[in-house]
Protein backbone atom coordinates (compact mmCIF):
# COMPACT_ATOMS: atom_id res chain seq x y z
CA UNK A 1 0.00 0.00 0.00
CA UNK A 2 1.48 3.42 -0.77
CA UNK A 3 2.14 5.13 2.51
CA UNK A 4 2.96 8.44 0.93
CA UNK A 5 0.83 11.68 1.29
CA UNK A 6 0.20 13.99 -1.52
CA UNK A 7 0.58 17.53 -1.06
CA UNK A 8 -2.20 19.55 -3.24
CA UNK A 9 -2.72 23.11 -3.46
CA UNK A 10 -6.05 23.11 -3.44
CA UNK A 11 -6.26 21.39 -0.06
CA UNK A 12 -3.25 23.71 1.31
CA UNK A 13 -5.72 26.82 -0.08
CA UNK A 14 -8.25 25.12 2.04
CA UNK A 15 -6.62 24.26 5.30
CA UNK A 16 -4.80 27.40 5.81
CA UNK A 17 -8.46 28.93 5.28
CA UNK A 18 -10.13 26.93 7.43
CA UNK A 19 -7.51 27.24 10.37
CA UNK A 20 -8.26 31.29 9.85
CA UNK A 21 -11.94 31.24 10.95
CA UNK A 22 -13.88 32.32 13.76
CA UNK A 23 -14.56 28.66 14.21
CA UNK A 24 -11.46 27.21 12.54
CA UNK A 25 -12.32 23.45 13.68
CA UNK A 26 -16.14 23.23 12.41
CA UNK A 27 -14.50 24.87 8.91
CA UNK A 28 -11.86 21.74 9.51
CA UNK A 29 -14.02 18.71 10.24
CA UNK A 30 -16.38 19.65 7.04
CA UNK A 31 -13.49 19.65 5.20
CA UNK A 32 -13.05 15.77 5.69
CA UNK A 33 -16.18 15.64 3.65
CA UNK A 34 -14.38 17.12 0.57
CA UNK A 35 -11.16 15.88 1.37
CA UNK A 36 -9.29 12.28 2.02
CA UNK A 37 -7.58 12.23 5.30
CA UNK A 38 -4.38 11.63 3.72
CA UNK A 39 -4.70 14.75 1.55
CA UNK A 40 -5.31 17.10 4.60
CA UNK A 41 -1.80 15.96 6.04
CA UNK A 42 0.76 17.50 4.15
CA UNK A 43 -1.29 20.73 4.59
CA UNK A 44 -1.28 20.39 8.35
CA UNK A 45 2.05 20.09 8.27
CA UNK A 46 2.72 23.36 6.67
CA UNK A 47 0.21 25.28 9.12
CA UNK A 48 2.24 24.69 11.90
CA UNK A 49 5.06 26.47 10.59
CA UNK A 50 3.14 29.36 9.81
CA UNK A 51 4.09 32.11 11.57
CA UNK A 52 0.51 33.82 12.70
CA UNK A 53 0.25 31.91 16.17
CA UNK A 54 -3.64 31.28 15.30
CA UNK A 55 -3.45 29.21 12.24
CA UNK A 56 -0.21 27.67 14.12
CA UNK A 57 -1.95 26.21 17.17
CA UNK A 58 -5.03 25.63 15.57
CA UNK A 59 -3.20 22.94 12.88
CA UNK A 60 -1.98 21.75 16.09
CA UNK A 61 -5.20 20.97 17.25
CA UNK A 62 -6.23 19.82 13.65
CA UNK A 63 -4.05 16.78 14.19
CA UNK A 64 -6.40 15.83 16.74
CA UNK A 65 -9.26 15.94 14.36
CA UNK A 66 -7.61 14.32 11.37
CA UNK A 67 -5.95 11.30 13.15
CA UNK A 68 -9.10 9.02 13.94
CA UNK A 69 -9.89 9.67 10.31
CA UNK A 70 -6.81 8.61 8.97
CA UNK A 71 -6.39 5.72 11.53
CA UNK A 72 -9.98 4.00 10.47
CA UNK A 73 -8.89 4.70 6.73
CA UNK A 74 -5.21 3.29 7.08
CA UNK A 75 -3.51 2.51 10.60
CA UNK A 76 -0.34 2.10 8.69
CA UNK A 77 -0.20 6.03 7.47
CA UNK A 78 -1.37 6.83 10.70
CA UNK A 79 1.93 5.41 11.82
CA UNK A 80 4.06 6.66 9.05
CA UNK A 81 2.80 9.97 10.09
CA UNK A 82 4.12 9.80 13.55
CA UNK A 83 7.24 8.54 12.18
CA UNK A 84 7.42 11.47 9.76
CA UNK A 85 7.20 13.40 13.04
CA UNK A 86 9.42 11.57 14.76
CA UNK A 87 12.06 12.20 11.70
CA UNK A 88 11.92 15.57 12.08
CA UNK A 89 12.68 15.74 15.16
CA UNK A 90 15.60 14.51 14.22
CA UNK A 91 18.94 16.15 13.37
CA UNK A 92 19.76 13.82 10.69
CA UNK A 93 16.50 15.21 8.76
CA UNK A 94 18.44 18.63 8.19
CA UNK A 95 15.30 20.46 10.10
CA UNK A 96 14.28 22.04 13.06
CA UNK A 97 11.24 20.15 13.61
CA UNK A 98 8.71 22.89 14.68
CA UNK A 99 5.53 21.91 16.06
CA UNK A 100 6.21 17.98 16.08
CA UNK A 101 6.02 17.50 19.65
CA UNK A 102 2.59 19.27 19.35
CA UNK A 103 1.41 17.42 16.67
CA UNK A 104 2.63 14.02 17.66
CA UNK A 105 0.77 14.85 21.28
CA UNK A 106 -2.54 15.74 19.58
CA UNK A 107 -2.52 12.66 17.95
CA UNK A 108 -1.80 10.21 20.21
CA UNK A 109 -4.28 12.05 22.60
CA UNK A 110 -6.75 11.08 19.96
CA UNK A 111 -5.85 7.83 19.08
CA UNK A 112 -4.97 5.41 21.48
CA UNK A 113 -3.15 3.00 20.29
CA UNK A 114 -0.72 5.59 18.87
CA UNK A 115 -0.23 6.19 22.08
CA UNK A 116 0.83 3.00 23.19
CA UNK A 117 2.90 2.78 20.36
CA UNK A 118 4.53 5.92 20.27
CA UNK A 119 4.74 7.18 23.71
CA UNK A 120 7.93 5.85 24.61
CA UNK A 121 9.59 7.88 21.89
CA UNK A 122 7.61 10.95 22.64
CA UNK A 123 8.49 11.02 26.51
CA UNK A 124 12.30 10.73 25.87
CA UNK A 125 12.45 13.95 24.08
CA UNK A 126 12.18 15.42 27.69
CA UNK A 127 14.41 12.59 29.54
CA UNK A 128 18.04 14.14 29.96
CA UNK A 129 19.62 12.08 32.63
CA UNK A 130 21.05 9.49 31.39
CA UNK A 131 22.48 10.97 27.96
CA UNK A 132 21.47 12.73 24.52
CA UNK A 133 19.67 10.31 22.89
CA UNK A 134 16.50 12.03 21.74
CA UNK A 135 16.47 14.60 24.45
CA UNK A 136 15.91 17.98 23.05
CA UNK A 137 18.44 21.00 23.44
CA UNK A 138 17.31 23.63 21.96
CA UNK A 139 14.84 25.43 24.50
CA UNK A 140 12.72 26.89 22.15
CA UNK A 141 11.74 23.76 20.53
CA UNK A 142 11.82 21.87 24.30
CA UNK A 143 9.27 24.07 25.26
CA UNK A 144 7.14 22.30 22.94
CA UNK A 145 7.64 19.03 23.80
CA UNK A 146 6.91 19.85 27.64
CA UNK A 147 3.32 21.36 26.05
CA UNK A 148 2.98 18.14 24.39
CA UNK A 149 3.78 16.27 27.66
CA UNK A 150 0.86 18.40 29.40
CA UNK A 151 -1.19 18.00 26.15
CA UNK A 152 -0.90 13.74 26.55
CA UNK A 153 -1.26 13.81 30.02
CA UNK A 154 -4.52 15.50 29.96
CA UNK A 155 -5.74 12.36 27.84
CA UNK A 156 -3.80 9.52 29.01
CA UNK A 157 -2.29 10.21 32.35
CA UNK A 158 -1.40 6.59 32.73
CA UNK A 159 1.18 6.61 30.42
CA UNK A 160 2.59 10.52 30.67
CA UNK A 161 3.10 10.06 33.85
CA UNK A 162 6.26 7.82 33.01
CA UNK A 163 7.52 11.54 32.71
CA UNK A 164 7.26 12.35 36.55
CA UNK A 165 10.78 11.56 37.46
CA UNK A 166 12.07 13.58 34.03
CA UNK A 167 9.43 16.65 35.01
CA UNK A 168 10.92 16.69 38.59
CA UNK A 169 14.62 16.28 37.15
CA UNK A 170 13.06 19.94 34.98
CA UNK A 171 11.95 21.72 37.79
CA UNK A 172 15.15 21.41 39.22
CA UNK A 173 17.97 21.93 36.75
CA UNK A 174 15.48 24.02 33.78
CA UNK A 175 17.30 27.49 32.84
CA UNK A 176 14.68 28.54 30.06
CA UNK A 177 11.74 30.41 32.19
CA UNK A 178 8.87 29.33 29.63
CA UNK A 179 10.33 25.84 29.71
CA UNK A 180 9.93 26.08 33.62
CA UNK A 181 6.63 27.37 33.59
CA UNK A 182 5.53 24.82 30.93
CA UNK A 183 6.99 21.50 33.14
CA UNK A 184 4.89 23.29 35.69
CA UNK A 185 1.87 23.17 33.81
CA UNK A 186 2.19 19.13 32.98
CA UNK A 187 2.93 19.02 36.45
CA UNK A 188 -0.63 20.48 37.24
CA UNK A 189 -1.82 17.71 34.89
CA UNK A 190 -0.76 15.02 36.69
CA UNK A 191 -1.46 15.30 40.25
CA UNK A 192 0.19 11.58 40.51
CA UNK A 193 3.29 12.69 40.37
CA UNK A 194 3.48 15.00 43.56
CA UNK A 195 6.40 16.99 44.38
CA UNK A 196 8.92 15.79 46.04
CA UNK A 197 10.70 17.59 49.44
CA UNK A 198 13.28 19.16 47.67
CA UNK A 199 11.43 20.82 45.21
CA UNK A 200 9.94 23.15 47.52
CA UNK A 201 12.21 26.19 47.60
CA UNK A 202 12.21 25.72 43.67
CA UNK A 203 9.01 26.04 43.23
CA UNK A 204 8.30 29.14 46.01
CA UNK A 205 10.67 31.33 43.76
CA UNK A 206 8.65 30.36 41.00
CA UNK A 207 5.25 31.05 42.34
CA UNK A 208 6.69 34.34 42.12
CA UNK A 209 8.16 34.39 38.49
CA UNK A 210 6.38 37.53 36.81
CA UNK A 211 8.08 36.40 33.32
CA UNK A 212 4.91 36.31 30.81
CA UNK A 213 4.50 33.25 28.05
CA UNK A 214 1.96 32.98 25.28
CA UNK A 215 0.05 29.72 26.27
CA UNK A 216 -2.19 27.59 24.09
CA UNK A 217 -4.59 25.53 26.38
CA UNK A 218 -7.69 24.42 25.58
CA UNK A 219 -8.10 25.73 22.52
CA UNK A 220 -7.35 29.25 23.45
CA UNK A 221 -4.05 31.33 23.26
CA UNK A 222 -3.91 33.51 26.29
CA UNK A 223 -1.32 35.53 28.50
CA UNK A 224 -0.04 33.38 31.24
CA UNK A 225 2.90 34.17 34.10
CA UNK A 226 4.99 31.39 34.97
CA UNK A 227 4.04 32.01 38.73
CA UNK A 228 0.29 31.27 37.45
CA UNK A 229 1.74 28.21 36.02
CA UNK A 230 4.15 27.55 38.88
CA UNK A 231 0.72 28.39 41.58
CA UNK A 232 -1.59 25.79 39.41
CA UNK A 233 1.40 22.65 39.59
CA UNK A 234 1.22 23.19 43.33
CA UNK A 235 -2.40 23.57 44.43
CA UNK A 236 -3.13 20.55 42.19
CA UNK A 237 -0.58 18.26 43.76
Amino acid sequence: MDTEFTCGRNAKRAVLSALGQDDPFAHFSRLLESFSAQQLVCPLFGAVLQTDPNIRWHGVTAFGLLLPRLWDDSPERARVLLRRCIWNLNEESGGIGWGMPEAMAEAMSAVPELADEFHKVFLSYIHEKEGPDNYIDHPPLRRGALWGVARFAQSRPDLASRACADLHHHLMTEQDTPCMGLTCLALSQLPECGLPEHLGDRLDALQQEPQTIELYWNRTLRAVTVGELARQAVTTQ
